[in-house]
Order: structure tokens, then C-alpha cells, then sequence
């Protein structure tokens, strides 16, 4: 249903916003193509019931489309006169945004990743627990 309401989304940026088509069956077309490409592949997924698999290619879908947008408009940020260059940040304030990012990914990525071994050792722990099944009879569980 998406895909085809994306396809009627084309008719109407033909019609309404020639610019963004023309970047879009131009320069972005190849990125345009694999969109389509990563939804239709989720479709089958999603026929194969191979829910896990198709969060990726679904997820990829979401991205290129954002992707292709970006590409089918540059130079311009916002059409017709806001360019890239125009609306850039002075290179101290981006230098600066720069730093505090990494800054914070060295913060939030360690406590990501014990967060996420805390998980997977409780989940880890029940499924092994499940997996040994009820105790005798008369023996309390350990």
C-alpha cells in the first residue's frame, strides 16, 4: 500500500514541484531504485514471515527515500535560494558541535553496550533456566 501511494506521491511532484522530480528521475534515480528495490524485498520477507530480516531492508527503504530527497535537491536545502553553503554554520560553531558529539559518543556508546549485555545476560539466564525444565518432585528449585 505504501509503494503505491509513493507512486502516486511522483504524479503529483511531477505536477507540482517539477525541480525535486527531475532531481529524482536524475541524479537520485539510482538511490530512488534502491528504495524500491529494499520494499519490494520486505514484501517477500514479509510473505516468508522472516520478521527480523525485514526490519533491515524496510529500515533501508525509510533511508533512501530520506537519502534520494537530499540528493534530488542539492545544492538547495530549501528551494529556491537556501544552498547548502548559505545556511552552513561559521566553522567554529561546527567545530565546537563536533567535539561535544564526540565527546558524548564516548559517553553514551559504553553505556549502551552495558546496558545491552545486562539484557542479553538476564535473557540469556531465563531461557537457560526454561531450558531445564521443572524440578524433580520433592526438591525445591534451585
Amino acid at each position: 500500500m505504501t509503494g503505491a501511494v509513493a507512486l502516486g506521491g511522483i504524479a503529483v511532484l511531477w505536477a507540482d514541484a517539477p525541480r525535486l522530480f527531475a532531481g529524482l528521475t536524475g541524479r537520485a534515480l539510482p538511490i530512488v531504485v534502491v528504495s524500491a528495490l529494499a520494499g519490494l524485498v520486505s514484501l517477500v520477507l514479509l510473505v516468508q514471515r522472516r520478521y527480523v530480516a525485514v526490519r533491515a531492508t524496510a529500515a533501508l527503504a525509510v533511508a533512501a527515500v530520506v537519502w534520494g530527497w537530499a540528493v534530488a535537491q542539492y545544492p538547495y536545502l530549501l528551494l529556491p535560494d537556501a544552498t547548502v553553503a548559505k545556511t552552513a554554520a561559521d566553522p567554529a560553531v561546527l567545530r565546537a558541535t563536533l567535539a561535544v558529539l564526540a565527546v558524548g559518543t564516548l559517553l553514551l556508546v559504553p553505556s549502551l553496550l552495558w546496558l545491552f549485555s545486562l539484557f542479553q545476560r538476564e535473557h540469556a539466564v531465563a531461557a537457560h533456566d526454561q531450558a531445564d525444565g521443572p524440578a524433580p518432585s520433592g526438591h525445591p528449585a534451585a
